[in-house]
């Protein structure tokens, strides 16, 4: 049986599969892509019947529009556009000379935010739409973003359905047998390309929430692990990392009681997932000041951080920023060294005050009061550091991970969010000159 074959045999077949060494380079384009190839695919009377079946299935609804697609027809009946304001898909078609529209946010290699979908709301401005959320499991779909007029729609449901009754509609006449083949070829290649995408997933238990968290980090990151070996060999590992630091992000975000100003999120870097929390401290038109926590693999970084508005950037006069970069970097150094000095921040043991020991090269950050001691820094000074040297073996599970992120950002929320009686806000203020 399928679900019993072992995570080396799923890589096997993957491996072996040209659509999935095609889609290395960009995942979520590259299924995007098929999707909207298929969708265009006209049958033997010259008619969309996949783009109609994808309205059936999808949608749920019989009367998706009787248009006579062709396969020249004017783009002024109906189109199909990719990455149009950002949006993966979107499909247009007039209808009693009224246009309507499909709109599709693939999100197979990311966790969708809310935030993420309410921006797009805000560009949409017809009234005429469907707005569709696709995300990988059935076991992860969200009812938050119905009341946000999002219907999420899985590959493990959905696409799957849509896929193989794709397969039964004629594309070709049956004296084409060679292009016919060919069209069934590819749809077989994609179904089991997604296949064996969501059984590795789920054998990794990255569709249930509650028993990832059981899970130690660190067999993720465990070289001697055969089965992630073999994921990482077909360069499958940065969509897994990714997922997780994903689930991870969307977990602390539910459990901290914060305001509307931090940055929660998962990614991918330099062959490890990051989890990054970034809490406001002080916010303008031309940059905002964070404290950071960031979990790189195993590895757990205190830090701050100035970020510039690269937009705003392109809208001033270069000599105004050519001042400002120096100044708030600067600022954010003094910052930093301030909050490590009164033991507010960078700490090995909140309760004891033990703080954190750096090895920073830089004499520019080099802590006067702690010899020998200096901060790490990333992009010119603008994010600086301390790690926090924690035994990943002593972690149980990504759950306690995950409380100690929670407990740590918490504490930063709760001293910021006394205002004018921040002590974290008051060195801020002071670190201007």
């Amino acid at each position: 049986m399928e679900g019993n074959r072992s995570i080396e045999e799923i890589c096997d077949d993957l491996s072996n599969n040209f659509l999935f060494q095609a889609s290395l380079g960009s995942k979520e384009l590259f299924h995007s892509n098929m999707l909207a190839w298929l969708l265009e695919q006209p049958n033997i009377d010259g008619k969309l019947a996949a783009l109609e079946l994808f309205g059936k299935i999808v949608l749920e609804i019989d009367s998706f529009p009787k248009i006579d697609f062709s396969k020249n027809v004017d783009e002024e009946l109906y189109s199909i556009k990719r990455e149009e304001n950002k949006i993966d898909l979107t499909i247009r078609w007039k209808e009693n000379e009224t246009s309507k529209y499909i709109y599709i946010e693939n999100k197979m290699k990311s966790i969708p935010t809310i935030e993420q979908l309410i921006e797009y709301n805000d560009k949409i401005k017809d009234e005429n739409n469907f707005k569709l959320i696709l995300t990988p499991f059935e076991s992860t779909k969200s009812k938050e973003f119905k009341e946000i007029d999002w219907i999420n729609i899985t590959y493990e449901k959905h696409i799957i359905t849509f896929l193989e009754e794709c397969k039964k509609i004629k594309f070709f006449k049956d004296e084409d047998k060679e292009k016919k083949v060919r069209i069934i070829m590819f749809i077989d290649l994609y179904v089991g390309l997604i296949r064996n995408t969501l059984e590795i997933c789920k054998k990794l238990n990255i569709n249930d929430e509650n028993k990832l968290r059981a899970i130690p980090l660190y067999y993720f990151y465990d070289n001697s692990n055969i089965e992630l070996r073999k994921i990482k060999k077909i360069r499958f590992n940065d969509f897994i990392l990714k997922l997780v630091h994903e689930i991870i992000a969307k977990i602390i975000k539910q459990n901290l009681k914060a305001g509307d100003k931090e940055i929660i999120r998962g990614d991918f870097s330099r062959a490890e997932g990051i989890t990054d929390v970034k809490i406001s401290v002080h916010q303008e038109e031309s940059f905002n000041q964070y404290i950071i926590l960031q979990l790189q693999g195993l590895n757990l970084r205190y830090g701050t951080e100035v970020i510039f508005n690269k937009k705003k950037k392109k809208e001033k006069d270069n000599t105004n920023w050519n001042k400002l970069i120096p100044e708030e970097t600067n600022r954010n150094i003094r910052f930093a060294k301030k909050l490590y000095e009164k033991k507010l921040w960078f700490f090995e043991d909140r309760n004891n005050k033990t703080l954190l020991k750096g090895n920073g090269k830089s004499s520019t950050l080099k802590i006067e009061s702690a010899e020998k001691n200096a901060f790490n820094s990333f992009t010119n000074d603008t994010f600086i550091y301390m790690n926090r040297k924690i035994d990943s073996f002593r972690m149980k599970n990504i759950s306690e991970w995950i409380n100690l992120i929670v407990d740590e950002a918490q504490y930063v929320i709760n001293e910021i969010n006394k205002g004018v009686e921040s002590q974290i806000l008051k060195i801020y203020n002071d670190c201007k000159n």
